[in-house]
């Protein structure tokens, strides 16, 4: 696309200055007047990508994370299901470089299915392993694990029984099921124990979804 290296760039810059995660990234980029950014509003990059909406953004940071120039890393001390973005050797060599970067842009959001990553995560599922066994067998931050599960239930090539004990699956469906329309995920949330992740909660709704159980329409969000 016309301007992607200095697109690419804009990114990789914000990625090291900001310590956030990807939706909040793309939050910034748009130069947002969301409230989920206002402690970012004003600094340095922030619109950088003014002419873009949130979700061609989003795209744009996934073709980053697939070339490895950003990469998530787990904050532990914030909880076991929160990541943010960094910049990995490759992607502060590119920037020291100015190396042009070439990112596609999407005139459609694409659907979340599963890929080769996925199917990785799914082979180790099937061996036995749990999600946290498979996080630490694959470097990955376990919340990039239960992306791959989402995908892989949306793609009915797992079930949550397989990884979710039957009584969080039981509470998370009581607690969608409380909505006559599609509730956000925080909402979900707020009427579970803490110690219910939103990576369940993805997952056990997507597989309410795709058997038809409850309305799945429009997009979900946090």
């Amino acid at each position: 696309m016309e301007r992607s290296g200095e697109v690419a760039r804009v990114i990789l810059n914000a990625v090291s200055m900001h310590c956030i995660g990807k939706h909040k990234l793309a939050l910034f980029l748009r130069g947002s007047a969301s409230h989920k950014i206002d402690f970012l509003e004003g600094d340095r990059g922030f619109g950088g990508l003014c002419w873009c909406n949130p979700d061609v953004i989003e795209n744009f940071i996934e073709q980053l994370l697939e070339m490895e120039l950003v990469r998530r890393k787990e904050l532990p001390e914030l909880g076991p299901f929160y990541d943010v973005l960094e910049v990995t050797d490759a992607g502060r060599k590119a920037l020291e470089d100015k190396i042009d970067i070439p990112l596609r842009q999407e005139r459609t959001i694409k659907e979340e299915h599963a890929g080769e990553s996925e199917r990785i995560t799914l082979n180790l599922l099937s061996s036995g392993k749990c999600p946290a066994d498979i996080s630490h067998a694959r470097g990955l931050a376990l919340s990039t694990i239960y992306d791959h599960l989402f995908r892989l239930v949306k793609d009915g090539l797992a079930n949550p029984q397989s990884f979710v004990a039957q009584e969080r699956i039981d509470m998370i469906i009581e607690a969608r099921k409380a909505f006559s329309e599609r509730p956000k995920l925080r909402e979900i949330k707020e009427k579970l124990p803490d110690d219910i992740s939103y990576g369940e909660i993805k997952c056990v709704v997507a597989e309410m979804e795709r058997a038809g159980e409850v309305d799945g329409s429009g997009k979900q969000d946090f």
